[in-house]
């Protein structure tokens, strides 16, 4: 046999091998997807942004709750949970989460709203999202956060002064912890946030 002929063999039979194991690879396994379901309660209270969708695995999801005039976010329910408006969810499965809000006080305003009324004496409500007492700081002041933690320049802090600690039955920063509140009392700029001081229980509700 010619060596042309031997070469021309070797030429086909490694075009046959190549085509052969094309055919034979499996197609690629297809990224799985899951689907993010997102409801309001009550109906029209708010809205939230996105407002669901189907995701490739192992995206990350960030969920922020607006409430409609007259109510105030309250919690999250469902595949999240938390009393802070913007949630972070992992699409490693379907989810389903629930913004849930609540009616809003008359004549009060949310602790979103707060840095638009400095200087005027009101009352704030939200949820305490985190809390601090700087026992080894002067004036020992136990602060209580709201709608966003520190140090978020949008959130809205509660201010306790250690000399008006004990007039508290329990320690503020455990007792409103994740709770949502009524804070009354002048509204005051500071560090780039808002701010109330507190001087007695009476200025806070629940």
């Amino acid at each position: 046999m010619s060596k042309g002929k031997l070469a021309g063999i070797i030429i086909a039979c490694t075009i046959a091998i190549v085509v052969a194991i094309v055919i034979t690879r499996p197609p690629p396994t297809p990224t799985p997807t899951y689907t993010l379901s997102v409801s309001v309660s009550p109906s029209g209270a708010g809205s939230v942004s996105p407002s669901g969708g189907v995701y490739d695995a192992s995206v990350q999801v960030t969920l922020t709750a607006s409430p409609a005039s007259g109510y105030t976010f309250d919690y999250w329910s469902g595949s999240a949970s938390g009393t802070i408006p913007t949630v972070t969810v992992t699409m490693d499965s379907d989810k389903s989460l629930t913004a849930n809000f609540e009616t809003a006080p008359p004549d009060a305003i949310s602790c979103n709203e707060a840095k638009n009324h400095i200087g005027e004496r009101t009352t704030v409500y939200g949820p305490v999202v985190d809390t601090h007492y700087a026992s080894g700081s002067s004036g020992e002041p136990t602060f209580l956060n709201m709608c966003y933690p520190y140090p978020n320049p949008n959130r809205f802090t509660v201010v306790i002064w250690g000399e008006n600690r004990g007039k508290f039955p329990q320690p503020p920063e455990d007792y409103y912890d994740g709770k949502t509140i009524y804070v009354s009392g002048l509204i005051v700029p500071y560090d780039g946030a808002a701010e109330i001081e507190v001087t007695s229980p009476d200025q806070i509700n629940e």
